[in-house]
């Protein structure tokens, strides 16, 4: 568009209260991508990574999170199918290098290259844990509290309740033994 200013871009993505990065893919012979550079970052990206912006332009995600290729989520491949196609992605993950999960938007700019913005939702995911805890041991403290209850019905409530409360209740297994007896629930729903 004519008569814009790109220094006030610069500014604006500077000042963005979300942490924003901007990136380019590396692939391997095979064009599949195996590395990203960081090309810029603003300050609340420092700020919410803990990352020093001296210390990563230039740089290799892998040198600078050298844990990235064995974290449970693949960045590289994310992000570079982001790239390579152009995509708009969004949502939530933990992030293992820097212990924080954050609310995540990627977007491809130009063959190659992406840009994120995100947030720093770990307080928030914090707090939805300890409430789910909390609700856990409130419905359990009931079923204590509740006289028409056997010792069995105690156990199998328990049993089903408890991968509720787990941050990832899909992979969790509850079993309690329980005078010979055993009581289990191998995943929730």
């Amino acid at each position: 568009m004519e008569g814009i200013n790109m220094d006030r871009h610069k500014l604006l993505v500077k000042h963005l209260p979300e942490a924003y990065a901007f990136h380019r893919v590396i692939t391997d012979e095979n064009k599949t991508p195996v590395d990203y550079i960081f090309l810029e970052v603003n300050q609340a990206f420092e700020e919410m990574t803990g990352l020093n912006r001296e210390k990563i332009i230039g740089r290799r995600v892998t040198e600078v999170l050298p844990g990235i290729k064995e974290s449970e989520f693949d960045w590289i491949s994310t992000y570079g199918r982001v790239a390579m196609n152009g995509e708009v992605v969004c949502w939530e993950q933990y992030s293992e290098p820097l212990d924080r999960h954050y609310q995540i938007t990627a977007y491809g700019e130009e063959k190659g290259y992406f840009s994120v913005l995100f947030y720093d939702v770990t307080a928030r995911k914090e707090v939805e844990e300890r409430t789910k805890e909390l609700d856990c041991l409130h419905r359990f403290s009931r079923m204590l509290r509740n006289r028409d209850y056997s010792i069995k019905d105690i156990m199998e409530g328990a049993s089903n309740l408890l991968p509720a409360c787990f941050q990832y209740p899909e992979s969790a297994y509850a079993c309690i033994t329980f005078q010979g007896q055993q009581f289990k629930r191998f995943k929730t729903g």
